[in-house]
């Protein structure tokens, strides 16, 4: 238990610094929140439960607390619990500003021109001004809040302990901390315990024992549905309260949803949680490190090795190598600038270059810096590694680690700066005069730009950006120097990976997209916020410079804005997909893979985020109604996508590389196109089967199934046979057109008949013999149960042949019946249930939560039954062709404009709206396994990989919630300086 808990504004940490030492020094245990908060602690929780066992709360007063969110919680909080309250003022805050409850106090004054030292012995003795009876009130507190969490009895104080509290209660009645209604309430309770044991002791009349036991059930009863209306009523509030914040705080709208949660989980306290954390996508954050030298450069961030690795160079000229994924820091090494290629990077500095491995962090080659050399760029051409130096009156380009340093007759003045292209032998200069495009291997001239203050070039070395002195961008070919177009004013500029595209962004944080090839303007963004406010005909100047940065395909573009956010934009959609609280960012990342956004805020603080989640999967298929195909696959194990692809079906990884292509086979082979794909539990066994194109027809044409294993080339099994197809769990049986054969080769499974649906553990399938609809044993072709009355069942199956399916363990039956589904008895052949209104459609079956439920999508709904009795679980309405259900029923995803998913909760009807970033809309979605994924094809016929985190369980979004507000309070950046001069 502390004495002392200490409330103050990150920006006042220094002054808070010397005021802990000196009450530590006078025997203070002082609770101060950089030592005390444990990690991944929920901090506010945390900090709510110390201010309650603090004796003391102290509230350093300044401009920067007062307009803190989180201060002023902390002081609200040490109010409602009758906390003794010193008020220190480190600088000239205004006291008509505070809180009328700060106001009244005795605010001792601190400021730069007060005697601090006479400032800091009047805290001490305002803490130890009646200690004693502080001590006894901060008891009571800590006993009260307690009892009043449970309501528990024997919680209450009794014998000695409730008549020394009622003493000191009343002999230092008007003092101060005073007592909270919270105590009194608590003292009155036990108080009345008290008297009703007395009352026992001496004997009370069984009739009036059980009246007022009587009367207390309904009371208890009626107390606790007054307590869950309350309850209910609270969250709901405090779900509003989020929503309406998630625009413009939207930190404060998560913790709102938090609270809404843990106070009554209603269907809108869900909503607003889900709809809190899409708006704040924070990863983990890094604090700036080490003795700042100047703001964090436009360059200072970028990822290496494919995303795998981050490199950040801070503002204290440290260069950091981190695992992107944890911000697990691998290397670190001092350097004036760098860049990354591939599985390398170069770091130069005055003393050396390096080229370092960043997998390992290890230094793979190095070479000395020139004497005199100041470090003026660093990067690669050709894949080779190169630093550049400004020595004497020239530049010097040295080949890494060993090789024919190219001079460059470059004046070297204070603002040169050397880029390399980096699939090219071109390097481009600025030194604040002239912008110049050299040969960077024999040191050759090639063009000479205009005045320019800074440039960049495209990775090709096709063209140029030049910023001049007044800020005006041009565009230029590098090879002759031709000027191609003004690209308006901008204050810093960044290419896309394939250099087909420029973004220019402006000091406010606006932006504008440009194709290189024409000039001409692709998009516009607007900026947000402002640093500075009633500045007119001013030059305003400040540490922040808005950072920006392209996605590896050029689709998306990320632009730092100065009210503290980066936003990402489609720029095809000219949409903004998602947004990120950041700080002021002087320089932003994409990872190429693996869905990762990082920033720099001007002061080096680190902040990584996931971007908008789609993952494309380029098919080169595109939609035709002539070409039978199937909807895209997730391997149970989560790691590979199966979807159909121009030339056959395409395997890809999750980051998006395709992997291998499976041709099944046809005759002549341009007559196949992949119809139907299975794949085996484990994602080793994948199947594939062709069919004739429904709009021409080949002589002769044939086709068949194939059975790969993947990581093969060649298939382990083919086949004539094709539609319908099945694999079983283990990968062992393949059912294609009507028959069942050994996955890995040999001759088909006699006695079946006619196969249709094959069930999943392989032991059974559905089959048609003599005219009947029947299930058999695979093993020995016993008939286990005929189907009666099954004429209904032949439509479906002559129109779609996944119009059945089988239950994990065989023992349930799910088919299209008409217009609507049956639910079958797969043991006994007995109908159990007719699923679904008359007049419906169904689009979709399935089985979920390991065969206990049967889940059906309705062209107009989507519902969840049991497949015990076919009882109706759940139902949600909605445009359901083209959506899917999550496997365990929980989830159902419709497809929205412009990409975006509506994620609903069918049980609670709710709906929350997941942006997929991809401009398009997306149809034929599927989960993936734990309905973490979800897989969509675009209207060009792309398939697109959309993680969806809010599709799991509330304790697992509360706890996700919570880590991600302890980063977002370690955020808790610190504004750049701003001046302006007329």
């Amino acid at each position: 238990m502390a004495d002392v808990f200490i409330s103050y504004s990150r920006a006042d940490g220094d002054f808070v610094r010397e005021l802990h030492g000196f009450l530590t020094g006078h025997g203070k245990d002082v609770w101060v929140d950089w030592e005390d908060i444990p990690p991944a602690a929920a901090w506010e929780e945390d900090i709510d439960d110390s201010i309650d066992e603090a004796e003391s709360f102290v509230f350093v007063v300044s401009g920067s607390s007062l307009a803190s969110r989180y201060s002023l919680g902390e002081l609200h909080h040490a109010q409602d619990r009758g906390k003794r309250i010193v008020p220190i003022a480190c600088d000239g805050a205004d006291p008509e500003a505070a809180p009328q409850g700060l106001r009244q106090l005795n605010w001792i004054w601190c400021r730069p021109d007060d005697d601090r030292a006479a400032a800091f012995e009047r805290v001490l003795e305002a803490l130890d001004t009646d200690l004693g009876w502080a001590e006894v009130h901060t008891r009571l507190l800590v006993r009260a809040v307690e009892w009043d969490e449970r309501r528990d009895s024997s919680l209450l104080l009794r014998g000695r302990d409730l008549e020394d509290a009622l003493q000191a209660t009343a002999a230092n009645a008007g003092k101060e901390p005073v007592p909270t209604e919270l105590q009194r309430e608590y003292l009155l309770a036990s108080r009345r315990a008290s008297s009703r044991r007395q009352r026992l002791v001496l004997g009370s009349v069984s009739l009036a024992l059980a009246v007022s036991v009587g009367l207390g059930i309904v009371a208890l009863v009626q107390r606790n549905l007054a307590n869950d209306r309350a309850r209910v009523a609270r969250s709901q509030a405090l779900a509003a309260q989020a929503v309406a914040a998630l625009g413009s705080e939207p930190a404060a709208a998560l913790a709102d949803a938090v609270r809404a949660m843990e106070t009554e989980p209603t269907p809108e306290a869900r909503v607003a949680l889900r709809r809190a954390l899409l708006a704040t996508p924070v990863a983990y954050s890094v604090g700036a490190e080490g003795r700042t030298r100047g703001p964090a450069r436009f360059d200072s961030v970028a990822f290496g090795d494919g995303g795998r690795t981050l490199l950040g160079l801070g503002p204290d000229s440290i260069l950091r190598i981190r695992e992107s994924a944890t911000g697990r820091e691998i290397a670190r090494m001092r350097a004036a600038v760098f860049a990354p290629e591939g599985r390398l990077a170069v770091a130069v500095s005055r003393q050396d270059a390096q080229v370092l491995d960043l997998r390992t962090g290890a230094v793979v080659a190095t070479r000395g810096a020139p004497a005199g050399g100041r470090p003026v760029g660093g990067g690669f051409s050709r894949e080779a590694p190169r630093a550049a130096y400004a020595v004497g009156g020239a530049v010097t380009l040295e080949r890494l680690p060993a090789g024919r340093a190219v001079t460059l007759p470059v004046p070297p003045g204070p603002l040169l700066r050397v880029r390399f292209a980096a699939d090219g032998n071109r390097a481009v200069t600025a030194d604040g005069r002239r912008a110049r495009v050299w040969d960077s291997t024999s040191g050759r001239l090639l063009a000479t730009l205009g005045t320019a203050t800074s440039a960049a070039i495209s990775r090709d070395g096709r063209f140029v950006v030049t910023i001049g002195t007044f800020g005006d961008a041009t565009l230029w070919r590098a090879g002759d120097g031709t000027r191609l177009a003004a690209l308006g004013h901008a204050a810093n500029v960044v290419f896309s990976r394939d250099g087909r595209l420029a973004l220019t962004v402006a000091e406010d944080g606006s932006a504008a997209v440009w194709r290189t090839a024409t000039g001409r303007q692709a998009a516009v963004l607007p900026g947000f916020g402002s640093l500075v406010t009633g500045v007119e005909g001013s030059t305003v100047f400040s540490d922040f410079s808005p950072g920006a940065a392209f996605s590896g395909d050029g689709r998306l573009v990320a632009v730092a804005n100065p009210d503290g956010n980066v936003r990402i934009w489609d720029v095809a959609a000219r949409k903004q997909v998602g947004a990120v609280g950041t700080g002021w960012a002087n320089a932003v990342a994409f990872a190429p893979r693996g869905g990762l956004l990082a920033a720099t805020a001007w002061n080096g603080e680190l902040v990584v985020a996931p971007t908008p989640p789609s993952v494309p999967l380029r098919t080169g298929a595109r939609p035709s109604t002539c070409v039978p195909s199937f909807d895209p696959i997730v391997t149970r194990d989560g790691r590979h996508v199966v979807a159909a692809a121009a030339g056959g079906a395409g395997v890809w990884t999750l980051a998006g590389r395709r992997v291998a292509t499976l041709r099944p086979p046809a005759q002549p082979p341009a007559a196949g196109n992949v119809a139907a794909a299975a794949v085996s539990a484990d994602g080793t066994i994948v199947a594939a089967a062709s069919a004739g194109n429904f709009c021409v027809r080949y002589p002769r044409e044939t086709h068949g199934a194939a059975v790969w294993r993947l990581g093969r080339a060649a298939p382990v099994l083919e086949l004539g046979a094709g539609v319908p197809l099945g694999l079983d769990e283990d990968g062992r049986l393949l059912a294609a057109g009507g028959s069942v054969w050994p996955a890995a080769g040999g001759p088909r499974l006699p006695g079946l008949g006619k196969v249709l649906v094959l069930s999943p553990d392989g032991t059974r399938a559905l089959v048609v013999r003599a005219g009947r609809f029947e299930i058999a044993l695979t093993g020995s072709g016993e008939t286990v149960a005929t189907l009666g009355g099954a004429a209904r069942l032949r439509e479906a199956l002559a129109v779609d042949p996944g119009a059945a399916t089988f239950s994990p363990d065989g023992r349930r039956l799910l088919t299209r019946w008409g217009m609507s589904a049956r639910l079958w008895d797969a043991t006994t052949g007995d109908p159990i249930a007719l699923l679904g209104r008359r007049g419906e459609e169904v689009e979709g079956l399935g089985f979920g939560d390991g065969g206990r439920l049967a889940l059906v999508t309705f062209s107009g709904r989507a519902a969840v039954f049991s497949a015990d009795d076919g009882r109706l679980l759940s139902s949600v309405s909605g445009a359901f062709a083209g959506g899917a259900l999550s496997d365990d029923g929980a989830f159902a995803a419709l497809p929205g404009e412009d990409g975006a998913i509506e994620i609903v909760d069918p049980a609670a009807g709710t709906r929350v709206a997941l942006q997929a970033g991809t401009g398009l809309r997306l149809t034929n979605l599927s989960f993936g396994p734990g309905a973490g994924l979800i897989l969509g094809r675009d209207e060009a016929g792309d398939v697109h990989v959309v993680r969806c985190e809010i599709c799991a369980a509330d304790e697992e979004l509360l706890g996700l919630a919570r880590s991600r507000l302890a980063v977002l309070a370690r955020i808790e950046a610190e504004e750049p300086p701003v001046g302006a001069t007329g």
